[in-house]
């Protein structure tokens, strides 16, 4: 093989491994494109937490991105991964508290709190306000007690 080609097939394998590494996602977050609008559910102001509708029906048409979400939530956001589980597992908040559950899985979260049920879609969020004191424990999907809540005044 000469030099010319030898050069020329190490700086293909080079830029391979390179496009390579930029496709595959570093973090969990970086999975759902930017570009990606997601509609943010806002809640009413009604005993949230345990009086709300047994589904996440009441959506508007206001809408952030994924990025635009992280930002907003980043003290108040409890990610759900592939298995299920929430991260982090125990959170404190105060009353009237709007908390994102950001679902990391390729399929669709259910998420029970008290009577309340949340349908996350796959890489979705959803924006839910903690309107009443109390501790809480979430399951999601089939998992059970995945998170425990405590909301205090």
């Amino acid at each position: 093989m000469s030099k010319n080609v030898k050069i020329l097939l190490g700086a293909v394998i080079v830029l391979v491994v390179i496009f390579l590494a930029m496709k595959k996602p570093s973090k969990i977050d970086s999975v759902v494109p930017e570009q990606k609008q997601e509609t943010l559910t806002k809640t009413n102001d009604k005993d949230q937490i345990a009086k709300s509708p047994s589904t996440n029906t009441n959506t508007t048409t206001e809408r952030l991105s994924y990025g635009d979400a992280l930002l907003k939530y980043k003290n108040s956001r409890i990610q759900f991964d592939q298995a299920c589980q929430a991260i982090p597992a125990r959170q404190t908040f105060k009353v009237g508290t709007k908390v994102m559950f950001d679902n990391r899985s390729p399929k669709l979260a259910t998420i029970s709190i008290d009577s309340n049920t949340y349908l996350v879609e796959a890489y979705g969020y959803e924006i839910v306000t903690m309107n009443r004191e109390g501790s809480f424990t979430a399951n999601c999907n089939s998992q059970r007690n995945v998170l425990t809540i405590l909301v205090q005044r």
